[in-house]
C-alpha cells in the first residue's frame, strides 16, 4: 500500500479518526493531556473484531493515539525523541544479526510439539532488493502487534522463548527504514487476512497530518512506534502464502550496503562451526535463497532431525539424542533440567545484586542446559548458545557446544561469568558433562567414546570440571589407551607425535609391553588439550620417564626376538633409528639394557652397564663393514672363549646414519676397529680371572700384530695381556721375562749369570719364577721363537733382570756412600759378587760418588752423548778421570746396564775439591736390587730401553747385570 492510499483505503473513517476534535481531559487528569476519541479512549478495553476491517482500525487507531500523544506532550515530557534515540541505538548493537533474530522469533512462535518451517529469501531482481522472512507458526495477535510496536515490553514471558527483551525486532533497522508484517488469521488460509502493517513513511505523516506538525513528528517520532495498515500487492506474498507460511516479514532493503549487509548474514547462516539449528529444536526446516537476474538461483536448506542416540541411553533427569543437521554435520545433544529451587535461587540472587533485570523473577517454564558434541568430525571449538550462536569469540571452556539459559546483554554476543546466575548455570554445565562422560566410557563403544570423553572433560579453564568430579578429576579414568581400556590421567602417557613416524617404538607396541600409552588415533588438537589438561592438573608433561621407556624398549626387543619369526634387517634397523629419536638426550638409561642384537640373533646388554652380583659385561661390537676396512678384527672360531666375551652386532642389520651413530657416539656399542677391540680387551682383562679368556686374547692379539700400526704397537704393553710362566700360572706380561727357551740375549745372560754364583742371591734366584713358558708349551704354535719375540717385546714381556724394588725408601746419604763397593755391601751382594760387580761397574766407566746436584755425561746404546739436566753437548764437559766408554753393545741388556751406571756429577773447580763441600744430604728414593744411584731433587728419571728423560723424582732402578768382563 502507497503512502497515498493509506486516506484512500480508509475514506471517511480515516476523516473520522483523524479529523474529529479532541476533547479535554478532566481536572483529575495531567495537565495539558488529551482524551482520544470515544471509540480509541481506552485502547485495553476497545473490542476490536479479527477480520480484516477490525484489524485496520486497530492499527489506524493506534498510530492516531500516539501523534496524539506525541503532541500533547509537548516539551514537557520528550519521550518520543528516547525512545527514537534508543531505538536507533539498539539496532546498531545487533550489527550483523537482523537475519538471525527475525529466524529466532520465528522459531519462538512455532509449535514445540510440532516443529515447521521457516524460509529466508533475499530477492535481488529489483534494486536495491527484498529480504522476506517467513515462517509456518501462529499468526500475529492483538498482544503481539502491540507488543512489537512498543520498546523493550515482549510479551513473552521469562523462559518462553528465545527473546523475551522485546527489542530484537529493532535489528531490522541496519537493513530497512519501514520493515513489513504480513499475517494469516488462522493458518490453513490461502491468504495473509490477519494482520497486515508496516510502519509509517513521511509521506504516510504528511498526508496524515500539515506542515509543520507532520515535520515535528518525522523528526521526533520513531517510524516503528506509527503502524499503517498494508495492502498484500507483492506477488512474493502470494507465493509464500500459498506455501502455507503463516507469517512472512518483508523488508525492502534501504541501499546498496544494506544489500550486501544482507546477501553476507543470509550466506553467514550456513559458515562456521556453529550450526544454526543445533538447539532450535521447533524448526525442522530452514530454507535459504537468494534470487537475482544476474547470477543462477542458490538455494540451501538446512534441516533438522532427531532420533534416539545409540551411544547412551536416555535417563528421568535427563536425556540424549543424536541431531542430524545435515551438511551442518551430525551432533550427540545431552540435555538436563536444572534442579528448580537452586534455579530460582540463582535468579533471586542476580536480580537483588542488581545483575539481571526483574522480569527474570516471573520464570515459570523448566529450565535446562545442553551439550552438544559432534560425531561425524572433529570440532576445533565449541561455541557458547543460547539457542542462536553467540559471537565467534564466546567459546566454550570445551570441545563442545554449549547451551543454557544464559543472562546476556542485548545482541546475545557473550556471557558474564561473575553473573550469578551465569556461574550456576555454567556448573551445572560441568555436572552434565561429567556425567555424560561416565555414560560413554560405560555404555558406548570404545572406539567411540575415545574422542568424546576427551572433549568433554578437556575445559580450559580446569577448576570447574574438577568440581564437579569432586576434585578428583585427575584420578578419574578419562584417558583412552591403545589396549581399548580408560585410565588416569595421572598414571598415563602420551607418546611423542613425530615426523618421520615411528617405525618400530609405537605406542602400540609400548602399549603391548606394559606401557599405559594414550591411544595414537587420539589425534590433532584433542591430544594437545589431554596433555594440557595433565600440565594443568598435575603440573607435569604427559610423558613417561626415560627410565621407564629403556625397560619397555627392552621388552620390545625380547618381543620382537621371541615372535618365533625372525623380524626382517629393515625392522632393526627401524628399531635402532627409533632409539637414536627416543633416546637422544637420556642414553644413558639404556645401558645395561638388552637391545642388541648378535650374530646369533641373541640379545645382548648395551655398554656401560656396572656389573652386578660379579657378573662380567659382554662386549658388543658393530658389524664389521663388508667394504674390508674391519678385516682381522673378527673373532675367530677357535677363541670361544672371547667369543663370548665379545659379540657384533647381527651382520644383516642394513644399518643407517642415525642409529649407528647413535649407538657410537653414545658408547653403548663399540665401533668396529682394532683400536676399539684393544680397548675392550682391556676392560675385559682388568675384571676377568679366566685362564681360558686370557689364552684367548694372547692369541687374538698375536694373530693382530702383524697389520697393527706402530701406534697400535706401542699400546699394546697397555692393554693387559697375560702370558703363561713356566709354573703354568698366567701372568701379566709387563711382570714376566724371557726364559732361556727364547734365546734372547738377555735371557741367554741372565741364565749364565745365575749359573756362575749369581743364584746365591734369593732376590735373584727368585725371579726365576718370572719366567715365561718355553715355545713348546706356547697356547698357540710358535714357528719363529724370534718372530714371535718381537711380539712378546711389544706386550711388555722383559729380557734379563727384571727390575725389583726392594724397599721402600732408603735413608739419607752423602755422595761418598754411592761407591760400588759401598752399594754392592748395601745390597748384601757378597764378597765375590761385590768385588767383580764393582769392577764391571768402572769398567762401564763409573768413576765414583759425587755431590748428587752435578750434571751426568751418559752415552746411550749408540754410542752418542746425551744431555744432563744442567748441561747442553756434556760430552765437551767431562769430568776429569772419566774416560769415554766403549761403543756399547747393541742389546738390551747393554742398555739398561749403561743406564744403571748413571750418577750426577758436578765438574771439577780450580783450588776446591769436587768433594770439599759439604755433603748435600736428602732423603733418597727406594732403593732396588744389585744397586742405585742417588736422585736429586727434579733428576731426570729413566725407563729401560730409553733415551734421558725429565720428570720427578721416583724410585731409582738397576737393570739386569752380568757377570764383569775384563778389558
Amino acid at each position: 500500500m502507497t503512502c497515498c492510499s493509506v486516506r484512500r483505503a480508509f475514506g471517511q473513517k480515516w476523516h473520522r479518526l483523524a479529523g474529529r476534535p479532541l476533547r479535554v481531559v478532566n481536572a483529575s487528569r495531567r495537565r495539558g493531556a488529551v482524551a482520544a476519541p470515544s471509540d480509541v479512549e481506552s485502547e485495553d478495553h476497545v473490542h476490536h473484531p479479527m477480520n480484516a476491517a477490525g484489524i485496520d482500525d486497530t492499527v489506524i487507531a493506534r498510530t492516531l493515539r500516539r501523534i496524539e500523544l506525541f503532541e500533547q506532550a509537548g516539551d514537557d515530557w520528550r519521550f518520543a525523541e528516547s525512545l527514537k534515540s534508543i531505538t536507533e541505538d539498539t539496532a546498531q548493537e545487533y550489527e550483523g544479526r537482523a537475519v538471525l533474530e527475525l529466524v529466532q522469533n520465528g522459531h519462538d512462535v512455532l509449535d514445540a510439539q510440532a516443529p515447521g518451517r521457516i524460509l529466508v529469501r533475499l530477492d535481488l531482481r529489483s534494486a536495491p532488493g527484498v529480504l522476506y522472512v517467513a515462517n509456518e507458526g501462529a499468526g500475529f495477535t492483538e498482544h503481539n502487534f502491540h507488543a512489537i510496536t512498543e520498546f523493550a515490553l515482549s510479551d513473552k514471558r521469562a523462559g518462553g522463548g528465545i527473546g523475551n527483551k522485546g527489542i530484537g525486532f529493532r535489528s531490522v533497522l541496519q537493513l530497512t527504514d519501514w520493515p513489513e508484517i504480513y499475517s494469516k488469521n488462522d493458518p490453513s488460509s490461502s491468504t495473509f487476512d490477519g494482520y497486515r502493517f508496516r510502519f509509517a513513511t513521511p509521506a504516510d505523516v504528511r498526508d496524515l497530518l500539515d506542515g509543520e506538525r507532520a515535520d515535528r513528528v518525522i523528526e521526533k517520532v520513531s517510524p516503528l512506534a506509527l503502524p499503517v495498515p498494508a495492502d498484500v500487492t507483492d506477488p512474493v506474498l502470494k507465493e509464500l502464502a500459498s506455501k502455507g507460511f503463516s507469517t512472512v516479514v518483508r523488508l525492502p532493503l534501504r541501499n546498496p550496503d544494506a544489500t550486501e549487509a544482507a546477501r553476507n548474514q543470509v550466506q553467514g547462516i550456513t559458515a562456521g562451526e556453529a550450526p544454526l539449528l543445533l538447539f532450535l529444536d521447533r524448526i525442522t526446516e530452514l530454507s535459504l535463497e537468494v534470487h537475482s537476474d544476474e547470477e543462477p538461483l542458490t538455494r540451501r536448506c538446512l534441516t533438522r532431525s532427531v532420533q534416539p542416540s545409540e551411544l547412551v541411553s536416555g535417563q528421568a533427569e535427563d536425556w540424549a539424542v543424536e541431531v542430524d543437521l545435515a551438511e551442518a554435520g551430525r551432533y550427540l545433544l545431552a540435555r538436563r533440567t536444572v534442579p528448580p529451587e537452586a534455579f530460582r535461587e540463582a535468579i533471586e540472587r542476580s536480580v537483588q545484586a542488581r545483575q539481571i533485570d526483574g522480569r527474570w523473577s516471573t520464570w515459570q517454564d523448566d529450565a535446562w542446559v545442553a551439550v552438544a558434541l559432534r560425531l561425524d568430525e572433529d570440532l576445533q571449538h565449541g561455541r557458547m548458545y543460547t539457542y542462536l550462536p553467540m559471537a565467534e569469540t564466546s567459546r566454550s571452556p570445551f570441545c563442545g557446544h554449549v547451551h543454557a539459559p544464559f543472562f546476556t546483554k542485548l545482541a546475545r554476543l557473550d556471557i558474564s561469568q561473575t553473573i550469578t546466575l551465569n556461574d550456576f548455570l555454567l556448573d551445572q554445565v560441568a555436572d552434565l558433562a561429567a556425567a555424560l562422560s561416565e555414560r560413554l566410557r560405560a555404555e558406548a563403544p570404545h572406539d567411540r567414546a575415545r574422542d568424546l570423553v576427551p572433549d568433554l572433560v578437556c575445559w580450559k579453564p580446569k577448576d570447574r570440571i574438577d568440581r564437579a568430579f569432586a576434585g578428583r578429576l585427575a584420578d578419574q579414568p578419562i584417558v583412552p589407551l591403545v589396549s581399548a581400556a580408560w585410565n588416569t590421567l595421572r598414571n598415563s602417557f602420551a607418546w611423542p607425535e613425530q615426523e618421520p613416524a615411528w617405525r618400530v617404538i609405537t605406542a602400540e607396541r609400548l602399549s603391548q609391553v606394559g606401557g599405559p600409552m594414550l591411544d595414537p588415533r587420539v589425534t590433532g588438537a584433542r591430544r594437545n588439550r589431554l596433555k594440557d589438561l595433565h600440565v594443568a592438573l598435575i603440573g607435569t608433561l604427559m610423558r613417561p620417564a626415560s627410565s621407564s621407556v629403556a625397560g619397555w624398549v627392552e621388552a620390545i626387543a625380547g618381543a620382537l626376538v621371541d615372535t618365533g619369526t625372525e623380524p626382517s634387517a629393515r625392522t632393526w634397523t627401524d628399531f635402532y633409528d627409533d632409539l637414536a629419536r627416543a633416546f637422544a638426550q637420556t642414553s644413558h638409561t639404556l645401558r645395561g639394557k638388552k637391545i642388541i642384537l648378535d650374530q646369533n640373533g641373541d640379545l645382548q646388554p648395551a655398554l656401560g652397564a656396572p656389573q652386578q652380583n660379579g657378573g662380567h659385561e659382554r662386549t658388543v661390537f658393530l658389524s664389521p663393514r663388508t667394504d674390508g676396512k674391519d678385516r682381522g678384527a673378527r673373532i675367530p672360531s677357535d677363541l670361544k672363549a672371547l667369543r663370548r666375551r665379545m659379540a657384533f652386532t647381527h651382520p644383516e642389520i642394513a644399518w643407517s646414519r642415525p642409529g649407528r651413530l647413535f649407538l657410537e657416539q653414545h658408547q653403548l656399542v663399540h665401533t668396529f676397529d682394532i683400536d676399539q677391540v684393544l680397548t675392550a680387551l682391556s676392560e675385559l682383562l682388568t675384571s676377568t680371572q679366566s685362564d681360558a679368556l686370557k689364552r684367548d686374547a694372547l692369541v687374538f692379539t698375536h694373530r693382530q700384530f702383524p697389520v697393527l700400526s706402530e701406534t697400535q704397537r706401542a699400546r699394546l704393553r697397555t692393554v693387559g695381556l697375560s702370558v703363561p710362566r713356566v709354573d703354568g700360572t698366567w701372568a701379566r706380561a709387563t711382570g714376566c721375562l724371557f726364559s732361556p727357551e727364547w734365546r734372547t740375549e738377555g735371557a741367554t745372560l741372565f741364565a749364565r749369570f745365575l749359573a756362575s754364583g749369581g743364584a746365591e742371591v734369593p732376590g735373584l734366584a727368585d725371579q726365576r719364577a718370572l719366567w715365561i713358558a718355553e715355545p713348546a708349551a706356547w697356547p698357540e704354535d710358535v714357528r719363529s721363537p724370534d718372530g714371535y719375540g718381537e711380539f712378546l717385546r711389544a706386550i711388555g714381556v722383559q729380557d734379563g733382570l727384571l727390575l725389583k724394588r726392594v724397599a721402600r725408601r732408603i735413608d739419607a746419604r752423602n755422595g761418598r756412600e754411592l761407591q760400588p763397593l759401598r752399594l754392592a755391601a748395601q745390597f748384601r751382594l757378597g764378597d765375590t759378587l761385590s768385588t767383580a760387580w764393582a769392577a764391571d761397574v768402572r769398567f762401564a766407566g763409573w768413576w765414583g760418588g759425587c755431590a748428587p746436584g752435578d750434571p751426568v755425561p751418559v752415552q746411550d746404546a749408540a754410542g752418542s752423548p746425551s744431555r744432563g739436566r744442567r748441561g747442553h753437548g756434556t760430552e765437551a764437559r767431562r769430568p776429569a778421570g772419566v774416560r769415554r766408554s766403549a761403543p756399547a753393545r747393541s742389546s738390551l741388556l747393554e742398555r739398561e746396564r749403561l743406564l744403571s751406571h748413571r750418577v750426577p756429577a758436578k765438574p771439577h773447580k780450580a783450588g776446591r775439591s769436587r768433594l770439599a763441600h759439604s755433603p748435600r744430604l736428602r732423603p733418597a728414593p727406594s732403593a732396588v736390587a744389585a744397586g742405585a744411584g742417588p736422585e736429586r731433587r727434579g733428576s731426570p728419571l729413566r725407563d729401560a730401553g730409553s733415551g734421558v728423560v725429565r720428570g720427578r723424582p721416583g724410585p731409582s732402578r738397576v737393570h739386569s747385570l752380568d757377570p764383569p768382563e775384563r778389558p
